[in-house]
C-alpha cells in the first residue's frame, strides 16, 4: 500500500500503559485495523481528560513531540489550551454520545507547518472487561488538500476578476479611442488656424499623456482577463508597468519608485500571471516601509538579462522592516501572514512562488531585518527569443478607401475626422449595412476594420464572410479587450489581423501599412 508520501513504512505500535493492552484479540485487531484504514496518519488513544494512552503512526516526524515525551501528559499540556481544551471538550461529547466527531487544526511539526484532519470516535471495548472508557482519535496530514483548495479558490476568483476587468477595460476603452484620435485632429486644425502656441502645444501634450495613462491602466486591468492568461510569452516591461499602474495608490506616499527596466527578451510566463507577481511583490513591499520615515523609503523595480542570457532576472526591493528570521521558514505558506487583519490573506507569496515555478522560473528572498528585503524571480527565456525585439520603422501607406464599423458614433466621426486628409473613409454603426457594401462591391475597399463586440454581426462573425467574399487579407479587428469565451477563442487563434484600442494614428498607419504590403 502507498501513498502521496511514498510506500508505506512498517506500522508503530507504542503502548504507554498496560492497562490498556487489550487481553482481547478481536478488540485489538479492531483498534488496529482502523489504524490499517487510514495507513499513513496518526492514531492515538486518550482517556477523558485528554491524556495519552496509546500511539500508533508511521510518520512520526508528523508527531508534535517525540512519543517518550507524551507519556502520561495530555493533549492540552502539550499543544496549550486554546486548541487542547477544544480537543478535550469534543472527545467527552463523543464518550457521552457515541457519535464520530471530526474538526481541522494547523501545527507546527518536526515535518513543518501541517494542517491536519482530526477524527475521534469511541474505542471499542471488551464485553468482559472493566476498562475505562477512551476515544481513537485518527489525524490525518491534509496539508496538500488545503493547498489545492487554495490554488482553486484563487484561481477562482482571478477568473471572476478577469472576467470584470475585461468588461471594465473595454468600457474604458471605447471613449478613450476617440479621445485619442480627436486629440490629434485638434492639433492638426490649430495648426492650419494658426492659433497653435507653445501654451497650447503644451496643453495638448499634457492631455496626450493623461490618455496614455488611462490607456496603461485600462490595460493593466486588461492583463488580468481570462484571454490573457492564456498567453504563453510575455515581455516583462507590460506586466511591471502595468502593477506599477494597479499599485499606485498604495505606493504614492509611501515610498520613491525607482524603476530601471530596459528592451528584453520575452520570457515563458503569461502576462497576466507575471502581473500579478509583481503586483504581490510590490504591494509587500509598499506594507514593508515606515510611512513616518516616507521621504527617505525607497522601492525599486528592475529587471535585466542574466549573464547567460537564457534567463531574465526581476527584482523588487525595499529598505523596509524585514522578515523576522523566524518567520522566514513560513513565508511561502499559504494563509501565513504577520500583517494586521484586513492586510493580507498569506495568500501573495505562495501564489506568486507556484506561478514563478510553474513558468519554470525561481524566486528567492533575500531579507535582513530592519535593513529591508529582495524578491529575486529569475524566468527562462522564450525559446527563439534570444535578444531584445527591435522597432520596425513606420512606412506610410498610400492613399486607401477604407470602411470602418463600429457601434460608438464618436469614435467613427473622430477617426473619420483624423484619416480624412490621407484617406477615403467610409463609417457604418450597423454591421448588417456594411456587409451591404461589401457584398456590393468586394474590391471596393482596400482596408476594413471592424470592432469585435458589434450588437447584430460581431467582428467575428464578419470576419467569416470576409473569408467568404475572399477579401479576409484586408481585415482588420478593432479590439477594446473580450471578455466573452467565443471572443477570446477568436483572438487566440490569431486568424487576423488586430488593433488594440486606444491606438494613436502611427499604429493604424504601420497595420493599414502592413495591409497593402500584403
Amino acid at each position: 500500500m502507498s501513498n502521496e508520501k511514498g510506500p508505506a513504512p512498517a506500522v508503530i505500535a507504542t503502548y504507554f500503559d498496560d492497562a490498556v493492552i487489550p487481553r482481547d484479540v478481536e478488540a485489538f485487531n479492531a483498534r488496529v485495523g482502523i489504524l490499517v484504514a487510514f495507513v499513513g496518519g496518526i492514531l492515538f488513544e486518550v482517556d477523558i481528560d485528554g491524556r495519552y494512552l496509546a500511539v500508533w503512526t508511521g510518520y512520526p516526524q508528523l508527531l508534535y513531540r517525540p512519543v517518550e515525551e507524551l507519556r502520561g501528559r495530555t493533549v492540552t499540556e502539550l499543544i496549550g489550551p486554546e486548541l487542547g481544551d477544544r480537543f478535550t471538550a469534543m472527545l467527552r461529547d463523543v464518550l457521552t454520545t457515541g457519535v464520530t466527531e471530526s474538526f481541522d487544526y494547523t501545527l507546527d511539526v518536526p515535518a513543518g507547518r501541517r494542517n491536519f484532519r482530526c477524527e475521534m470516535r469511541p474505542a471499542p471495548r471488551p464485553a468482559n472487561e472493566d476498562q475505562a472508557p477512551s476515544v481513537l482519535v485518527l489525524v490525518r496530514d491534509v496539508t496538500e488538500e488545503v493547498q489545492l483548495k487554495a490554488k482553486l479558490l484563487e484561481a477562482e476568483r482571478l477568473a471572476a476578476m478577469g472576467l470584470v476587468a475585461a468588461s471594465v477595460g473595454h468600457e474604458i476603452r471605447q471613449p478613450l479611442a476617440f479621445a485619442t484620435t480627436s486629440i490629434e485632429v485638434l492639433a492638426r486644425e490649430l495648426g492650419r488656424a494658426g492659433a497653435s502656441s507653445q501654451r497650447a502645444t503644451e496643453a495638448l501634450d499634457h492631455v496626450r499623456d493623461a490618455l496614455r495613462r488611462i490607456g496603461g491602466i485600462a490595460a493593466s486591468v486588461g492583463l488580468l482577463a481570462p484571454d490573457r492568461q492564456q498567453d504563453t510569452t510575455a515581455d516583462v516591461r507590460r506586466p511591471i508597468e502595468a502593477a506599477l499602474d494597479l499599485c499606485a495608490s498604495e505606493l504614492q506616499g509611501r515610498a520613491k519608485i525607482c524603476v530601471d527596466v530596459s528592451a528584453l527578451p520575452r520570457v515563458r510566463a503569461s502576462e497576466g500571471a507575471l502581473c500579478q507577481v509583481v503586483t504581490n511583490l510590490l504591494l509587500n513591499a509598499a506594507h514593508a516601509v515606515d510611512p513616518a520615515r516616507t521621504p527617505a523609503n525607497i522601492i525599486e523595480v528592475a529587471a535585466s538579462l542574466h549573464d547567460d542570457g537564457k534567463q531574465v532576472r526581476i527584482s523588487v526591493k525595499d529598505d523596509g522592516c524585514g522578515i523576522d528570521p523566524a518567520h522566514s521558514a513560513r513565508v511561502f505558506d499559504p494563509f501565513f501572514t504577520t500583517k494586521a487583519p484586513g492586510r493580507g490573506t498569506g495568500l501573495g507569496l505562495f501564489v506568486s512562488k507556484r506561478i514563478v515555478e510553474e513558468a519554470g522560473g525561481v524566486l528567492e528572498i533575500d531579507s535582513r531585518l530592519g535593513q529591508g528585503t529582495t524578491v529575486v524571480v529569475r524566468l527562462p527565456v522564450a525559446i527563439g527569443d534570444s535578444a531584445p525585439p527591435s522597432a520596425q520603422p513606420v512606412v506610410s501607406p498610400q492613399r486607401l478607401t477604407i470602411l470602418v464599423i463600429d457601434d460608438e458614433p464618436s469614435f467613427l466621426r473622430s477617426l473619420e475626422l483624423v484619416l480624412e486628409d490621407t484617406q477615403d473613409v467610409v463609417v457604418c454603426n450597423r454591421s448588417p449595412d456594411a456587409l451591404e457594401l461589401v457584398r456590393a462591391d468586394p474590391k471596393r475597399f482596400d482596408a476594413i476594420l471592424c470592432d469585435l463586440s458589434m450588437p447584430e454581426v460581431d467582428g467575428v462573425a464578419f470576419f467569416a464572410q470576409m473569408e467568404a467574399l475572399g477579401v479576409a487579407s484586408r481585415f482588420i479587428l478593432m479590439t477594446a479587450g473580450a471578455f466573452t469565451p467565443h471572443g477570446e477563442a477568436f483572438l487566440r487563434q490569431a486568424r487576423c489581423r488586430r488593433i488594440v484600442k486606444p491606438f494613436t494614428l502611427e499604429k493604424l498607419l504601420a497595420v493599414l501599412s502592413a495591409v497593402t504590403a500584403s
